[in-house]
């Protein structure tokens, strides 16, 4: 194996660990007041992230190669073609977040909002973690760090935005 696969599944393994902490943290903060089924839906958001990103990976990785863009140095083509498929799932998946969270939280105390709101963020910087586990570059990172977080924060504040986008998806 080569290096950089060792460095990506370490990677993957701590991210694995992050994405469980989350849970565990939003399972803490969720089901104490009856939000188990927002716990389960964003159990199966992480997954669904997680093979979609994959998959996108492995075949954006297979279209480079037959077009034959340059990785070594990286080309320009290389680099934005990965940092298109990290943008677009993570704004996918912050606008799922948080249009989930908004329809848990109609009707719901103030405090109830915040806790929600925390749960967004974290599992938003989760999303980050796990597209930076396979594009862990640092403009990948510094790029997809801003796309999870404020992704969420639009999405939450504006959410007939993220309906709009992606309301096929709930």
């Amino acid at each position: 194996m080569s290096a950089t696969t060792l460095e990506t599944n370490e990677r993957i393994r701590w991210e694995v660990v992050w994405d469980l902490g989350v849970l565990a943290v939003a399972a803490v903060l969720l089901l104490p007041f009856g939000r188990g089924g927002v716990l389960w839906e964003l159990v199966r958001a992480f997954a669904l992230l997680w093979g979609v990103l994959l998959m996108a990976a492995w075949l954006v990785q297979r279209a480079q190669r037959a077009l034959r863009v340059e990785d070594d140095p990286p080309s320009d083509a290389y680099v934005l073609s990965n940092l298109a498929v990290g943008v677009l799932l993570l704004l996918a998946f912050t606008g799922y977040v948080a249009l989930l969270l908004r329809a848990s939280a109609d009707g719901a105390a103030p405090w109830m909002m915040g806790i929600l709101l925390l749960v967004g963020l974290l599992a938003s910087h989760a999303g980050y973690g796990i597209v930076s586990a396979i594009y862990g570059g640092t403009i990948y990172r510094m790029v997809n760090l801003g796309v999870a977080l404020g992704g969420f924060i639009l999405f939450a504040a504006w959410p007939a935005a993220a309906r709009a986008a992606f309301g096929w998806l709930m």
